[in-house]
């Protein structure tokens, strides 16, 4: 059950087995809200069962807190609680890749095994421990993972991630293409024991393998390179675009 303070916009997350009723819903608002934020003024839900019961009404009545619901079809009525649970399912889904975007992240990662069925509609996985997120995920952000061996080679399971300093890494198989981005240079990517579809691109720094620059540079002078230390050389008076030198002459003032 998710609670939003209307002044403060600090939230209150109450974990609960299924959905409670008018009762349970009581008892989580005085023990979670109202011990903390005191007794409010109004309160805007949903019409849920738990919300429009006599119980629910009968107790708002006697505490004198005015009770809100929201139109049909109407999120926006209660839009700070559907804003804070957009943000909720935004975090068991966006994982934290090393990506140069996130709009071209995969859609899928994986194949993780089941581990078991906590209930109905969710299932926790086993993941690594780098990821560091709740392993338990609803059946709408899963999909089966295909068995190998039908003759696509993007469907062989990709190998695991390095553990670098606590993060995941990729070994490179090649680099196929370079380009400066805002003074920054970026590599194409291929990604050992991964298909073409996840190829991406990342930047110069983050290529570990220095000899996998030196070889891409020197298999593909024409590409772009990364710029050289230092300040650019700077041009004398005498020197000339194209060859050649020119004289200066001092400017007189004119009297």
């Amino acid at each position: 059950m998710v609670m939003v303070d209307r002044f403060s916009k600090a939230c209150k997350l109450i974990p609960l087995k299924g959905t409670p009723t008018a009762m349970q819903t009581a008892d989580a608002m005085f023990q979670q809200v109202f011990r903390n934020f005191c007794l409010p003024e109004d309160i805007v839900s949903d019409r849920g069962s738990q919300f429009t019961s006599r119980v629910w009404r009968s107790l708002c009545e006697w505490l004198s807190i005015d009770i809100s619901l929201s139109s049909g079809y109407h999120p926006q009525s209660n839009g700070q609680a559907k804003r804070l649970n957009q943000e909720i399912g935004r975090t068991t889904r966006n994982l934290k890749l090393k990506l140069p975007c996130c709009k071209l992240s995969p859609k899928f990662i994986g194949p993780f095994e089941i581990v078991h069925q906590v209930n109905p509609v969710c299932y926790r996985l086993r993941l690594p421990a780098s990821y560091r997120i709740c392993p338990i995920f609803h059946m709408s952000l899963l999909k089966p993972a295909h068995s190998p061996g039908i003759g696509d080679s993007d469907l062989v399971d990709p190998p695991p991630p390095l553990d670098i300093d606590g993060s995941p890494a990729y070994r490179v198989h090649a680099l196929l293409d370079s380009r400066g981005v805002r003074s920054r240079l970026q590599y194409l990517v291929d990604w050992e024991g991964y298909g073409p579809k996840q190829h991406s691109c990342v930047d110069a720094a983050d290529i570990l393998d220095l000899s996998l620059t030196e070889d891409f540079h020197r298999d593909h002078p024409d590409k772009a390179t990364p710029r050289p230390r230092g300040r650019p050389q700077r041009r004398t008076p005498g020197d000339v675009p194209g060859g050649g030198s020119v004289t200066l002459y001092p400017r007189i003032p004119l009297n």
